[in-house]
Formats: structure tokens, sequence, C-alpha cells
């Protein structure tokens, strides 16, 4: 990557404070006119975040053309760029599938994202969540950001690090893993051919496959429990290494060797037996050697007490087929949904005053004397 003809006005300190700055920027800023306007709110933390990185060139007194650098592309660093971003992607699904699976308390971090984007068609979808982030946030992170640490001589220490700074810069415990590894990627490219056309249209790619793969599917992309999928993007995975060889190869020519071969090779065989026995296991599960013969309806009632008014995340789930709500004071419903087995059950954003509140579980057609529920109710500080 190519230094700046003013580099020594681009201190590395001064990366590590800009970035630190977006990210306060993003909690207290961001979150709040997400959840005040929505997909508008979402539009507008982007273009402020464009902004950012706008001015920072302007602030060093350095030519957009070097902070920003766009090259031609050749068709084969295209064909190399799409099966690095499908490696890519798969990546990121692996990953993100892995930590909820074994840290479940994170599983509702997608469900909130939906809150604010749900019911919106996929044209708005790509713009808001796909476009725009990939043109905005590689501004700001691969532009402004990575140009403080152009003069760091050791490539690796600087993806490792802009990696750390994009899966933080997310605010989600969850994301952080598969965040990071999109951000190392993102580096990667943006340190190899010293051209942001890589790492947005990358950055593009991933998000529009997360978007528009489950629209095809008839799911919603922030609802889906990737838990229940880990082991067939384990197994899936196995194409990791070979796509981001592949791409790496046509992107850059000359730069397979033996070398790469074989901890890549290694790296699918893990992922195929990890994918393997997984499903096998999970097919060979049996609860308790026993079958549940249901009679009649059940219904649960959970007291829930609300201290102070405001905007609150609730989220309620069950594995149980039936139905839930929440009510206040007995009288009034504020949410109520028939799910399936296994489906949340209520997600979304309410502003309930202080006071009493029940949540309700109905199980279709009864069940054991254990309901497995599991209920979420976080404040909101705006």
């Amino acid at each position: 990557m190519e230094r700046l003809t003013v580099q020594g006005r681009w201190k590395i300190s001064f990366g590590i404070a800009l970035q630190l700055a977006s990210i306060a920027f993003i909690a207290y800023c961001g979150s709040r006119m997400q959840m005040r306007w929505g997909v508008a709110g979402m539009v507008a933390t982007e273009m402020l975040l464009l902004v950012i990185a706008l001015m920072t060139a302007f602030v060093h007194r350095t030519p957009l053309r070097e902070v920003f650098p766009v090259k031609m592309m050749t068709l084969a660093e295209a064909f190399g760029l799409f099966f690095f971003a499908i490696g890519g992607f798969l990546l990121n699904a692996v990953v993100l599938g892995l930590t909820i699976r074994f840290i479940s308390s994170v599983t509702g971090e997608t469900s909130y994202v939906s809150t604010y984007i749900s019911g919106q068609g996929p044209v708005v979808l790509l713009i808001s969540s796909a476009l725009l982030p990939a043109i905005c946030e590689e501004a700001l992170e691969r532009g402004a950001v990575l140009s403080h640490f152009r003069s760091v001589r050791k490539e690796w220490i600087t993806i490792l690090v802009m990696g750390l700074f994009f899966g933080l810069f997310h605010l989600s415990p969850g994301r952080f893993l598969s965040s990071a590894c999109l951000g190392a990627l993102l580096t990667y490219l943006m340190v190899k051919k010293d051209n942001i056309l890589f790492p947005v249209i990358l950055h593009f790619i991933n998000n529009m496959l997360t978007i528009m793969l489950p629209v095809i599917f008839g799911l919603d992309a922030y609802e889906i429990d990737l838990a229940d999928y880990t082991y067939i993007y384990l197994m899936a995975g196995v194409l990791i290494p070979v796509f981001l060889i592949i791409g790496n190869a046509l992107m850059y020519p000359g730069a397979l060797c033996r070398r790469h071969l074989v901890p890549a090779i290694a790296i699918s065989v893990v992922l195929l037996v990890g994918g393997l026995a997984g499903v096998a296991a999970v097919k060979g599960r049996v609860v308790n050697d026993k079958v549940y013969v249901l009679q009649e309806t059940l219904r649960k009632e959970y007291p829930l007490e609300i201290g102070q008014e405001g905007l609150y995340f609730v989220k309620i789930s069950s594995s149980y087929r039936g139905s839930c709500g929440l009510w206040q004071d007995g009288v009034r419903e504020i949410a109520g949904e028939n799910v399936g087995k296994s489906d949340p059950c209520v997600i979304g954003v309410y502003r309930l005053s202080e006071g009493s509140y029940t949540i309700t579980y109905e199980v279709c057609g009864g069940a054991d004397e254990e309901v497995d529920l599991d209920a979420t109710v976080i404040r909101i500080n705006i």
C-alpha cells in the first residue's frame, strides 16, 4: 500500500482517535437516529460517516484521490474479487453461526435490528443495508482510518488491527468475530490493491447476499436463527479456502503456491468432519427417551414489573408451538403472536408505562408441565 504524499500528518494515534470517535458516534447518535427514524435513520447515519471520512481528508489537507484511491479493475481481478467475496461471505456465516451456537445469549441481537427495518422491500434494503454501508463505511474504515496506518511496515499488523476495529465498530458482541474477519479481508484487499473499489464491492456483495438470499427463500434476513444451520454452514465452509485461494490467485497472478494449499486442505477437512459430526449428532438426538402426548391446552402466566416508562426491546420465545402475548394489568394486550416450534414469539420495541404486566404463553394442544420459555426485556436509553 502506497504512502500518502503528506503521510507525516496522518499519525497512527490520530487514526485510533478517529476510530474511537466513530464508534462513539454510532453508539450515542447513530443508534438513536435509527430507533427514532427507522430506515431514514440508517441512511442518515451512513451519510454522516461519509462526511466524517471526507472531513478527515480535508483537515489533513490531503487530496481525496490519495485517501480514497479509485483505479480501473481488470476482468481477471473482477472474477477474482467475486470468488473472494463468496469465500468471505461463507466465512462470515460460519463464524457467526458458531458464535450463536456457543454463546446463546447473543441470539436476540439480529432480531433487534429487524425492529426498524422490518416490512421494507428488497430495493430499500439493498440501498440502506448494502449499498450505502459499502460506500460510506469503507470510505471511513478503509479510507480515512486506514490511511493513518499506511506507514506501518508489517502489513499483517495493519490487517489485524483494522479487523479488530471493524468488529468493534458494529457494537455487537455476537457479531464481533464475524465482523472482525470481514474487516480483515476488506483491509487485505485495500492493502494489496490500494484501490478502494475492491473493499467497497466485497462489502456490498457480502451485505447483498445476507439480505437477498433469505428474501429469495421467503425468510427474514434478520430473524434467522443461524445456530439451527451451523453444521450445514460448516460443511459449506469446506469451500471457503477454495474460493479465497482462487480469488486471490486471479487478483494477484503468481500468488498461489504450494505452502498455501496444505493449510487450506487441512481447514477444509476440519470443517467437513465437524459439519458431518454435528449433523449426525443432531439427527440422533433423543429427548429423555420419551414421547409426550398432548391432551389439553396449557396456559402459563409470568409476571413482569416495569419500574420506569420508556422504550423496551421485548423478545419472547419457546420451544413449543402455541401463542404468546404481553398484557398490561391483564386487560390490554400490548403484543401477541401465534408461533411455530422454535420460532420467536414476540419481537419488537414497545413503549411501556410504569406498572404491572403479564407475559402469557398458551401451548396449542397442551404440553408437558414444564414450558421452556425465554423472555428478554431490555430498556432502550434514548
